[in-house]
């Protein structure tokens, strides 16, 4: 009912009542509240049951069906892979949280077990949590949560930091688009190389380290490969 009304909406037709557009704005506000939680099941219930042994054509798919980039399929197959873990309660229980909060109990998943999670949930009050605390909750169970040593303040770049936050504006589609000659896309490679060795060998060290996005991390570099391992493949 809901998408019928919004198709209508976007042809002009517009509900004459408030009570209907009251009802309509609601219902978008509940439906829009669980779409990424609702597609991660969905591309992780398709990579595991319908693309069994095929991470290139299951790649293909998020690409050619839904638009997703790689970031966002990696986090989306992260939290489906754990949603799909639990059962009953549990699972309705996690569901209604945010993709953030989501995405950091993944890292739990995947480095110890769909029961180790099954466990926050029942200890934590996880809805209550800000997405901060569910970040430490989690790196507190894999045993990184440590207390940050001082540093010494290191003198910037020059231009770094400019760089740094006029890249951060961009989204994946952005540099996707910019990337449109063979030098241009050599470049990018090199860049990206050297800003990820260097987010690398800050997040080595102990005080530093933190697995839930090191676990994100791994995810989405293992689907990169997946990715140049079937272009590879086709040449």
């Amino acid at each position: 009912m809901y998408l019928n009304m919004t198709e209508q909406i976007a042809a002009g037709e517009l509900p004459e009542s408030l009570e209907d557009l009251t009802r309509l704005g609601a219902g978008l506000m509940k439906i829009g509240a669980k779409v990424r939680q609702t597609m991660a099941v969905i591309i992780a219930e398709a990579r595991m049951n319908h693309f069994a042994g095929d991470l290139a054509g299951w790649t293909t798919w998020c690409t050619e069906e839904f638009a997703l980039t790689t970031n966002t399929r990696s986090h989306l197959w992260a939290i489906g892979e754990m949603l799909l873990g639990q059962k009953g309660k549990t699972y309705r229980q996690l569901f209604t949280l945010d993709a953030d909060k989501l995405l950091a109990l993944s890292a739990v998943h995947r480095f110890q077990s769909a029961a180790s999670v099954t466990a926050m949930a029942s200890q934590l009050d996880l809805a209550a949590m800000s997405r901060a605390q569910v970040r430490n909750a989690v790196s507190e169970r894999l045993g990184d949560l440590r207390p940050a040593k001082p540093q010494t303040e290191q003198p910037s770049l020059p231009g770094f930091d400019e760089i740094w936050a006029a890249a951060s504006s961009f989204d994946d589609d952005d540099f996707a688009r910019m990337c449109d000659t063979p030098e241009k896309a050599t470049r990018s490679m090199e860049l990206g190389i050297g800003f990820l060795s260097g987010a690398l060998e800050y997040s080595s060290k102990a005080e530093h380290r933190d697995t839930a996005t090191l676990a994100v991390l791994k995810s989405v570099l293992l689907d990169q490969l997946a990715a140049i391992e079937a272009v590879l493949t086709e040449g």
